[in-house]
């Protein structure tokens, strides 16, 4: 009992610590808030064509019933938590995910390489983009992690990457409509740069991120069942 009771107390600062840190990147990231470098994306609504920024605002609304499951059951009036959450839990942590992998081994090192300068890199981690891009997937993971119990199988992998292919659609929409003759895509319309080495270039990068939110919600799920089994043990 007494570990439930740690369990659940430990989900709860979590959770707010999710919903605390999306409201204060959304501050930092749409209203120009700036505690660290200068050097990063202006303030503005543009800001909601990226996936990251989605992806944190998903988080961040999940974590509002997830707060109030938390408390519930520490004052003892449930026992489990809704099914339908941790379903919620799992596709935001998988979004995340996506974010946090991609940035970290892709985007990151792009822009390192093109900029000739590691400073580059470290700048996607100033400012709004420490809350979007790390300190928050891993807060919310760990979530998840934590309250993981057993009812999900791998089948609703394919329920987790819904967010990732319907951004795509929406990414590959845009960007082909303003394509030129040439074959090239002003920035404002390929935010990411799939299509900057053109048409196959940017379909491979399409399908590549596909492939990557799919792996990255199985390997989510593989250790929430592999947590699910640990839990069992510890209440024997």
């Amino acid at each position: 009992m007494k570990i439930i009771k740690k369990r659940d107390m430990v989900s709860l600062i979590l959770h707010i610590a999710v919903l605390l840190m999306t409201v204060l990147a959304c501050l930092m990231r749409f209203g120009g808030v700036r505690f660290f470098s200068e050097n990063v994306a202006p303030p503005g609504w543009s800001a909601l064509r990226y996936f990251t920024t989605e992806s944190n605002v998903l988080i961040g609304l999940i974590a509002i019933p997830c707060i109030v499951v938390d408390s519930l059951r520490l004052a003892g009036k449930i026992k489990e938590r809704p099914f339908w959450i941790e379903v919620a839990e799992f596709v935001g942590a998988s979004c995340l995910a996506l974010t946090m992998i991609t940035v970290l081994f892709i985007l990151g090192p792009g822009v390192a390489i093109v900029d000739q300068t590691i400073h580059s890199f470290f700048n996607l981690y100033f400012n709004h983009n420490l809350f979007f891009h790390l300190l928050t997937p891993i807060a919310a993971i760990f979530a998840f992690l934590l309250n993981a119990s057993g009812r999900l199988n791998y089948r609703f992998i394919i329920v987790s990457v819904v967010p990732a292919l319907m951004y795509e659609v929406f990414y590959s929409i845009v960007a082909f409509s303003h394509m030129d003759a040439s074959g090239k895509v002003a920035y404002e319309f390929d935010w990411y740069g799939f299509m900057r080495g053109g048409v196959v270039s940017g379909v491979f990068s399409i399908i590549g991120m596909a492939g990557l939110a799919t792996l990255l919600s199985f390997l989510l799920l593989f250790f929430y069942k592999r947590t699910t089994v640990s839990q069992h043990n510890e209440k024997r």
